[in-house]
């Protein structure tokens, strides 16, 4: 097999043509071999593989290999011929989300070793990584992953991984990476301190100038996002504790007016970590992000759980509604984002909600965190409420993609 790189660029190459000269000699070959007894049989039983120096591997047997390489060695072995290029292929499109739990350290504090990244089994082209430990990762946090690969580090006050609800959850980490696909279109819109900036998929720089005190300047971006990417199908939405305008944001008529999903909240802090296609790395605090996405094989849809509803069979019901509509493809992943007054203090047991959801949706992956203050949609196909700001609720959201 081939020795791993040191944070090697992941990128495909094609494998170099045969020269003609060589194409001669094996015609010539086999000319000669047409005109002598077959004695290929011996000739295999006698031949040393390891004097040889060539051993082709049949398709099947690379495919069985390769399921068990990791997406940074899958890239690599693309570089080494056609066949390999297109089982590699095949293997990381065959991957879905990757959504798991980690400790702090293994992600965050030992980012100049490979441990981490080792991990991922896909070419990611967004991450989000929820961690309610206050401190920053490192600068090499983001030299592991593609360029143009967004990771948005989220500071809640808990976390949820499927069917657990972690309320207090300092040295861990939930994170979710999902696969790069070219029918997923993305743009980012981030507010600074005295700056939005607007950021296309490749994170190029769409416009950029001073924050005004209103925030409608948001509008017309969102609705030149929704040109470009002929519709936004859900937009995640996030604030950090120092932006004290989340409600105004989130109802902002371009959002309401042209976004059908969606799912965020109010979180303690935002770091975006991102490498640039001239090869900058490195992460900046937010006071809040918006990822707009959209494409034609992208479908998502959001429902709120309300503070009235607390009840199992109220929330039951509601996500059962959610159900109906719902239609999995290929990459399927669920969010959750629910006020740090529900949980086992409403509840009087823990995982309530995630179990509820897990019930209902076993084969959805379930990734998201506690907060203070929740963004949603509520969606269905008899009604949309566009109330986007909520307390004491949870919001949930469906995204798929083929």
């Amino acid at each position: 097999m081939c020795s791993k790189p040191v944070n090697k660029e992941i990128i495909y190459q094609p494998a170099r043509e045969i020269p003609e000269s060589r194409r001669k000699v094996a015609r010539q070959q086999d000319e000669d071999a047409s005109q002598s007894p077959d004695n290929s049989l011996q000739e295999m039983e006698d031949e040393n593989p390891e004097e040889n120096g060539s051993i082709t591997l049949p398709y099947d047997v690379v495919a069985m290999i390769f399921k068990n390489l990791d997406a940074k060695d899958l890239c690599t072995s693309a570089k080494v011929c056609r066949l390999w290029q297109e089982v590699a292929n095949s293997e990381l499109g065959s991957r879905g989300p990757m959504i798991d739990l980690a400790s702090w350290a293994d992600v965050f504090q030992s980012c100049h070793t490979d441990k981490f990244p080792r991990n991922l089994t896909n070419k990611p082209m967004l991450g989000f990584l929820f961690s309610a430990e206050d401190s920053l990762p490192r600068d090499c946090f983001a030299k592991h992953f593609p360029k143009n690969c967004v990771s948005l580090v989220i500071q809640p006050y808990g976390l949820v991984l499927n069917n657990r609800e972690y309320e207090t959850a300092r040295a861990r980490v939930v994170y979710g990476y999902f696969p790069e696909s070219s029918e997923v279109n993305i743009e980012y819109i981030l507010g600074k301190n005295a700056q939005v900036l607007h950021l296309n998929k490749d994170l190029e720089i769409l416009s950029n100038g001073n924050q005004p005190q209103r925030l409608t300047v948001i509008n017309s971006m969102v609705q030149g996002a929704k040109n470009r990417l002929k519709g936004i199908k859900c937009m995640i939405l996030m604030t950090a504790n120092d932006f004290t305008h989340e409600r105004e944001l989130a109802e902002l008529t371009g959002i309401t007016g042209n976004v059908p999903a969606l799912w965020g909240g109010a979180a303690q802090k935002l770091i975006v970590c991102k490498r640039t296609s001239d090869g900058n790395r490195g992460w900046e605090n937010v006071l809040w992000i918006a990822i707009l996405i959209g494409g034609p094989n992208v479908k998502s849809w959001s429902i709120i759980i309300k503070r009235s509803e607390r009840s199992v069979k109220q929330i039951r019901d509601r996500l059962l509604t959610l159900k109906e509509n719902v239609q999995p493809m290929k990459n399927t992943v669920g969010f959750i984002f629910t006020c740090i007054g529900r949980g086992s203090s409403m509840h009087g047991s823990k995982n309530v909600e995630s179990t509820i959801f897990k019930e209902i949706f076993p084969h959805i992956p379930l990734m998201g965190a506690f907060g203070n203050g929740e963004f949603g949609f509520d969606c269905n196909d008899k009604k949309v409420d566009k109330s986007a700001y909520h307390q004491y609720s949870t919001s949930f959201m469906i995204l798929t993609y083929n």
